[in-house]
């Protein structure tokens, strides 16, 4: 979800996988034309061999359709990000609905943007977490630089009042590298960390939880598809995870390290 976000808010930026499309002339047009002009949407889809949300798998290491439906006018923009998730007879889960808006500019070089995203999943069972709800509200800060044609550097933070299964506020940060390389392809390396007080959970007992995820990704655009290709880890295991014990019952090691393939076009 982060790349598809960054991909659309940051103009001239290469911060996160194989982000390209900039909109800084989309933005011109649509000054031109008014925030209705079909310039001013777009669509992406994307097929992807495991949904992975900061180092986790959200699908049980299986894989995931993907799609959104984007606006954008002048500095502000507008979308709808959409996920198939676990299978619904095993875990309670059918389909993941991100809504966000918000507004991005560039200063002294820095592109930046701040965005409300609110996380909706369908046909939640609340029963494993003691009735707590699924949804979610972040507000993401975001910034990125490029150091020249051939290195750029990005960097988040995202604050939850209320985090997943009403856990607490939530505190996630992450910082990446991007290097351009020969032939189109290019390398990005990233590291986050994600912290949950966790007090407001009775499924949690009063207890919080934080880790550390890591991944590398290398991408290349190929006649209009974007395909890339990550390795991820984290320092959170099977047998203390939260996450794992709560969310899909412990029966896969959701935070253990994998490869992810993933290609997806943008109309």
């Amino acid at each position: 979800m982060i790349k598809k976000i960054t991909k659309l808010c940051l103009a001239g930026t290469l911060a996160i996988g194989s982000i390209g499309t900039a909109i800084a002339e989309d933005q011109v047009e649509a000054v031109e034309t008014g925030p209705f002009a079909t310039e001013n949407f777009s669509a992406t889809l994307t097929m992807t061999s495991n949904y992975m949300y900061r180092g986790m798998s959200f699908t049980n290491d299986k894989p995931a359709l993907q799609g959104s439906f984007d606006w954008s006018y002048s500095n502000f923009f507008a979308g709808a990000w959409s996920s198939s998730l676990a299978d619904q007879d095993s875990d309670g889960y059918e389909l993941e609905t991100d809504f966000y808006a918000g507004y991005a500019n560039s200063y002294a070089g820095v592109d930046w943007f701040v965005m409300p995203i609110y996380y909706k999943f369908s046909s939640f069972d609340p029963k494993n977490t003691g009735g707590a709800d699924a949804d979610v509200f972040e507000l993401w800060l975001d910034a990125a630089y490029a150091i020249n044609d051939t290195v750029s550097v990005h960097g988040m933070y995202a604050y939850s009042p209320d985090f997943f299964f009403e856990s607490g506020n939530s505190h996630y940060i992450k910082g990446d590298v991007t290097v351009q390389l020969p032939q189109g392809f290019s390398l990005n390396a990233g590291l986050g960390y994600q912290d949950v007080e966790g007090d407001n959970a009775n499924w949690l007992n009063g207890q919080g939880w934080d880790y550390t995820h890591w991944d590398v990704t290398l991408a290349k655009s190929v006649a209009g598809f974007d395909l890339s290709l990550m390795y991820s880890d984290t320092s959170a295991d099977k047998a203390t995870d939260s996450l794992n014990a709560n969310f899909w019952g412990g029966a896969t090691d959701n935070t253990d390290d994998t490869v992810t393939f993933t290609v997806s076009r943008s109309f």
